[in-house]
């Protein structure tokens, strides 16, 4: 594993977590989808966003703070928060999209069973590497391989 990322300047305080919420509800849309498929509706089909067009998307004065702490991060650190928002991005389209093939409600228990941890953990370990600039130590190296395992049969 290598090294973690640089630790955010002062200046990087002002990133703001509020892509967090974005995945949050994501997971809360898949819990009602269990008994109310349609709820999916209001997430398919599922867009990939990173944090600056997240930001650059919603427009407000915060949002211009957010994108101005965003571009001014080290390289290595921008990359790892890119690296989590697109893990997370990949989590959230692969279990919609298996949630929404789900023929019965057993099966939408199963999915949401089996990537709902997940989802809670990863979405934890961004709102960490927003907040303190360093990785949780258990985050995937490989986001592509932690989409691919999490639906491995």
């Amino acid at each position: 594993m290598s090294a973690d990322p640089t630790p955010p300047s002062p200046t990087t305080a002002t990133l703001s977590n509020d892509i967090v919420n974005r995945f949050a509800e994501a997971v809360m849309i898949l819990d009602m989808a269990v008994d109310e498929p349609a709820a999916l509706d209001d997430l398919l089909p599922w867009v990939p966003v990173g944090y600056g067009d997240h930001f650059e998307a919603v427009g407000s004065a915060r949002a211009e703070e957010a994108l101005d702490a965003y571009a001014g991060l080290p390289d290595d650190w921008r990359a790892a928060l890119d690296g989590h928002v697109a893990l997370l991005d990949g989590l959230c389209r692969q279990t919609l999209e298996e949630m929404r093939d789900a023929q019965d409600r057993e099966r939408r228990v199963a999915i949401r069973e089996e990537a709902g941890p997940r989802l809670h953990d990863e979405i934890a370990r961004l709102h960490h590497l927003i907040a303190t600039g360093t990785p949780d130590a258990a985050a995937e190296a490989d986001p592509q391989a932690s989409i691919d395992d999490l639906f491995r049969d």
